[in-house]
């Protein structure tokens, strides 16, 4: 990713299409894997998100981040309401606001959900690459909705899948996720799974990426080796990961900041007393960086705890502003 941003100045809209048309994966997964390093290695400022709850629906979450090294700054506005698919809606809406830090002039407002969407299994492909078996090939996704599908096609970029098994609670969700998925990766044995632990066992792979505030992941059903991305709970109540999995596993987080006071799959073992706050405090950034090891043996669980953060945001906002400019993507606006 180019240090100097492209020069400009209007502020660039850019809508879901926009972003579809110029944010890939691959080039995704490297902007992140680049924050994350140095984020891990203090070269960003990011306060924790400030979560505001909304009685009956949801919360809406504020999360500010600049990256002094790339030149921007920003914020992701975001709404998170579990039940919006019964309305037809989207479970996340909202925007990211892209700033450069020399005047701090906004550059781009953009659409936060598909942005969000990408970046979160972006990250988790970055965990992926670094932690998983190089000979991967087997994953189970645990639920089927955008994170699922996010998911597929991040980790097809960085391990040779062969067979995907999707588990949802709603079965026709996951039927259907698997009819479009088929034909998008008619490489891959689809399989729907029963249940969880149908989909988990023999698994390589494992990507949880419901809402569940209960373990969907029991420590019985694992193989050796497995690596495991857990996304979907990031509230200190809910949780997708029983505490026998996460006390034996290597475990990485994007934040420990974060971590500590949002990942319920974390904080619950901690509070039973299974283990010390020194078994989930490295980051996955330290990782890239080489100042903690990722894997240690063949036979590790490894888990990555995502809550997700706001450097995360803001460094794709700005590959996808970046992408934008270079090929005329988006409508200009004076503000």
């Amino acid at each position: 990713m180019m240090n100097n941003l492209p020069e400009a100045t209007m502020t660039l809209i850019l809508t879901r299409q926009h972003l579809e048309q110029v944010l890939t994966m691959r080039d995704c997964i490297e902007a992140i894997a680049d924050v994350m390093r140095r984020f891990s290695l203090g070269e960003t400022v990011m306060p924790v998100r400030l979560m505001t709850p909304v009685p009956g629906r949801g919360s809406h979450a504020a999360m500010p981040a600049a990256i002094p090294g790339l030149g921007v700054l920003g914020i992701k506005s975001i709404t998170i309401f579990p039940t919006n698919p019964e309305r037809g809606a989207p479970a996340i809406l909202g925007l990211v606001i892209l700033n450069e830090s020399n005047t701090g002039r906004p550059l781009a407002v953009m659409d936060a959900a598909y942005l969000t969407a990408v970046r979160t299994a972006a990250a988790s492909a970055v965990a992926t690459r670094a932690l998983a078996r190089p000979d991967a090939s087997a994953l189970a996704l645990i639920g089927a909705g955008v994170q699922a599908g996010s998911h597929l096609w991040a980790l097809s970029e960085v391990r040779p899948l062969r067979s995907v098994a999707v588990y949802d609670i709603d079965r026709l969700v996951a039927e259907r996720f698997i009819e479009t998925k088929s034909r998008r990766h008619p490489e891959l044995t689809f399989r729907l799974a029963a249940s969880p632990e149908d989909a988990i066992r023999g698994a390589d792979l494992v990507c949880t990426v419901t809402t569940s505030q209960t373990p969907v992941v029991d420590l019985n059903w694992l193989k050796e080796g497995v690596h495991i991305n857990a996304v979907g709970a990031h509230t200190p109540e809910a949780r997708e990961l029983d505490s026998a999995t996460v006390t034996a596993a290597r475990v990485l987080v994007d934040s420990r900041e974060a971590a500590l006071k949002e990942a319920g799959d974390l904080i619950i073992p901690l509070q039973e007393g299974r283990f010390g706050a020194e078994h989930i405090r490295d980051e996955i950034g330290e990782v890239l960086a080489g100042i903690k090891p990722g894997r240690t043996s063949d036979a590790q669980i490894t888990v990555y705890k995502s809550v997700g953060i706001a450097v995360q945001d803001i460094a794709a906002a700005r590959l996808a502003y970046e992408r934008a400019v270079s090929l005329g993507v988006g409508v200009p606006v004076e503000l």
